[in-house]
């Protein structure tokens, strides 16, 4: 191929848009080309609002970047690889985009593509990274444009795109867990979507799971088809949202579960408690916690057993015996010690419980609770006539 791009050119449609669009393409990103991969950069200007984009285009696939950010300006890079502003740039003008014109707006958006063409992505992300990681301005490479990036390649070439991720974790994080985990965030929709569990069990490897920014740690733990080693890590992390969503996971299994049983943090006991993948015996050695909002929790699952019920219906709290109350495995001699419970809220619940039997119904009918009266009139209502 002689030339880098093609198709430089302006069309006026009906709707008076006016549009500048140049194709490049990735020679100096092998993968990328292989794949056939073509990076557009067009303009537009409809109705005095000028747009700037990107797209990234393979067979029948098509990934767009809007570029809010419009500026022009000279650099030079000094003997450290600085860049240096030696020009007035239009960034600093309050209201850019009133300022130019189609043709300027085109030529800053080529010139930013073209420079990435030139460079490769792969270099251009290094660059960015690199920069920010020593302090330094990214200038054209910043963390939301290198997170756009990644978004719209993995859309239409996700495995050249993982391989690419990968390199720039093992060349730039070096075994250092803050890199590691900066560099990653690059890569957030890539790593929560798109990796398997060999892409996984390559990035524990690298970095660990347990060193990645908690954003991807509370998204991998929401996946459904998440490997259980990768569940197993989340458990131990130390933010509690993680481990909500670990023990919300549908695929979770009951060793994992486990091991929250004695979790410091109460929030995640009470996930547990409310789980509907706990079994009767994990709810049986949670109704002692010392925390009661666990075991109202435990009084509230369908999977506490009858045993377990027992137990908490003598509870000295009133919201763990009214939450039994509620509870539809209860038997007809729970009901009965409760509908005599000294809180009227208990023994408005046991009247509004489906469990609840015409004899016991007719026991609260003599409540002097009013609304306990009324509900347990009504059910008899229903069921008598």
């Amino acid at each position: 191929m002689s030339t880098s791009w093609v198709d430089n050119y302006e069309i006026e449609n009906d709707r008076g848009e006016s549009r500048y669009e140049r194709t490049f393409f990735p020679f100096n990103d092998e993968a990328l080309l292989r794949a056939g991969v073509e990076i557009v950069a067009v303009t537009r200007k409809l109705n005095e609002r000028i747009k700037n984009e990107i797209s990234f285009i393979r067979d029948d696939k098509k990934s767009t970047i809007e570029c809010i950010h419009v500026a022009i300006a000279n650099f030079v890079f000094n003997e450290e690889g600085v860049a240096v502003e030696t020009g007035g740039s239009t960034e600093r003008l309050i209201n850019v985009k009133e300022y130019i014109t189609i043709e300027d707006a085109f030529f800053s958006l080529v010139s930013f593509v073209q420079a990435l063409v030139e460079r490769g992505m792969q270099q251009a992300l290094i660059d960015g990274l690199r920069r920010e990681m020593n302090g330094e301005d990214p200038i054209d490479m910043n963390h939301l444009m290198r997170t756009q990036l990644a978004k719209a390649l993995v859309e239409i070439a996700p495995r050249e795109t993982k391989e690419l991720s990968f390199f720039l974790m093992e060349y730039l994080s070096a075994g250092i867990a803050d890199r590691f985990r900066f560099i990653c965030e690059d890569f957030l929709d890539l790593i929560c979507d798109h990796f398997d569990e060999a892409d996984l069990r390559r990035l524990d490897e690298i970095g660990g799971i347990e060193n990645l920014d908690y954003r991807i740690k509370e998204r991998l733990a929401s996946r459904r088809d998440v490997p259980s080693f990768v569940l197993e890590k989340l458990a131990r992390d130390v933010f509690w949202r993680v481990k909500i969503k670990v023990i919300s996971n549908p695929s979770v299994n009951q060793k994992v579960l486990e091991s929250f049983l004695n979790d410091e943090c109460n929030d995640a006991r009470r996930a547990l408690a409310s789980c509907n993948m706990a079994s009767a015996s994990l709810l049986n050695r949670l109704s002692s916690d010392l925390d009661p909002t666990v075991r109202k929790n435990v009084a509230s699952n369908p999977n506490t057993s009858v045993k377990t019920l027992m137990v908490l219906s003598n509870d000295n709290n009133i919201r763990v015996r009214r939450a039994v109350a509620r509870n539809e495995n209860v038997n007809a001699s729970i009901l009965k010690a409760l509908s005599m419970d000294p809180s009227e809220d208990v023994r408005r619940a046991v009247a509004g419980n489906p469990k609840t039997t015409i004899d016991i119904l007719e026991l609260l009918l003599g409540d002097e609770d009013e609304i306990t009266f009324r509900i347990a009139a009504n059910r008899l209502k229903a069921t008598v006539g």
